[in-house]
């Protein structure tokens, strides 16, 4: 409707109509007067979303450092795994050698025949034969002898002399020792 119909149809309008026509006016003008807060409050909250952008912005970014920072101490954890694993491995290995010199140290005195042998443990695997003193290692078997120099990799000969001095050596026990 343009302006100028707007107008006609203003004065074909008679005193009834004038009246409804403001008491809407009165009404609409209410209704915007207790809409003011409301209003104001939308105003507020699309300033806030003009800003939103930039918060997100800072979020994300936040957000990357955050991660890089995870990341960091992630790659901190590892290098220090990797380096206490290196150092358990080298006390694993000191302390074997460890018990190695002290089973040694402890055969050294196993000068009479009915001296206990401490035998040198290996990764916890059970030994293939039992022979508590150094008689029961004179008198053992050739076979299980050879299963003895077996078990802790030690080289095999063909007599039985050798293959005990060589087993008797290994361990410390002064009687094999040349």
């Amino acid at each position: 409707m343009s302006k100028k119909d707007l107008e006609l149809e203003l004065m074909k309008m008679n005193p009834d109509n004038i009246r409804n026509f403001a008491q809407h006016s009165i009404e609409a003008g209410q209704i915007l007067f207790n809409s003011a807060d409301d209003l104001i409050n939308i105003n507020q909250i699309a300033e806030m979303n003009q800003n939103l952008p930039n918060i997100l912005e800072r979020v994300n970014s936040l957000l990357v450092r955050a991660n890089q920072l995870i990341d960091g101490l992630d790659n901190f954890k590892e290098k220090n795994q990797l380096n206490f694993n290196r150092l358990q491995n080298k006390l694993n290995h000191r302390l074997k050698e460890l018990a190695i010199v002290a089973a040694r140290a402890i055969n050294a005195n196993c000068v009479r025949l009915t001296s206990p042998i401490n035998w040198i443990r290996i990764d916890e695997r059970p030994f293939p034969h039992y022979v508590p003193t150094l008689e029961d290692l004179n008198n053992l078997d050739p076979r299980f002898l050879i299963e003895l120099l077996e078990f802790y990799n030690l080289p095999v000969q063909r007599n039985l002399v050798d293959n005990r001095r060589i087993l008797g050596a290994y361990h410390g026990i002064p009687s094999f020792l040349q």
